[in-house]
């Protein structure tokens, strides 16, 4: 990047090459150094010699894993309304229903006295379920259980014995919830 970020990185997980595999160009490639750069939406990796880092053409990663994250090249159903774009995205849950989280990181700026402009790097998910081969948006507890309706009194129940809170561990219990109802 052409400017200093003061806080956070544009890196999932850590700004270091992690070893990985990717699925590229029909191949797979095992053992790989990964980085993945959320902001620009690109998958880096270093040549054997390691001197040079190259950037994979997205249009052929079908999917990489990494730090124990399989994430998937996602592409927009132009037929449909689906509130999914063209994306990489990280398979959390794959069943019958599956869930899917977009991860974006974006820069923002804020200014101080002393270090005049800082740009620093604020993260923000989105996440999708994949629910009888169509995407839905879940933003909230209200949309995920419109989602799951068929099984609403079951899921709440689920939800308070277990005392998940999509506030606060949006990840985690949405998981748990559709791990459950599949």
């Amino acid at each position: 990047y052409p400017f200093t970020i003061n806080e956070g990185d544009p890196f999932f997980e850590s700004k270091n090459f992690e070893t990985g595999s990717v699925f590229y160009n029909n191949m797979l490639y095992e053992k790989v150094p990964l980085l993945y750069d959320i902001i620009k939406g690109e998958v880096l990796i270093r040549d054997p010699s390691k001197i040079n880092i190259m950037r994979l053409n997205a249009e052929r990663i079908k999917w990489f894993t990494i730090y124990g994250h399989t994430f998937l090249r996602l592409i927009k159903d132009s037929t449909s309304s689906s509130p999914l774009n063209t994306g990489i995205y990280d398979e959390l849950y794959k069943g019958k229903t599956s869930l899917y989280s977009k991860v974006s990181k974006i820069f923002k700026e804020n200014s101080s006295s002393f270090q005049g402009l800082n740009k620093y790097v604020a993260e923000n998910d989105e996440y999708f379920i994949k629910k009888e081969n169509v995407y839905f948006k879940i933003s909230n507890r209200k949309s995920l259980m419109n989602l799951l309706s068929d099984r609403r009194k079951e899921i709440g129940q689920f939800i308070n014995n277990n005392k998940l809170k999509l506030r606060k561990n949006k990840e985690y219990a949405l998981t748990r919830i559709v791990a459950y109802y599949d």
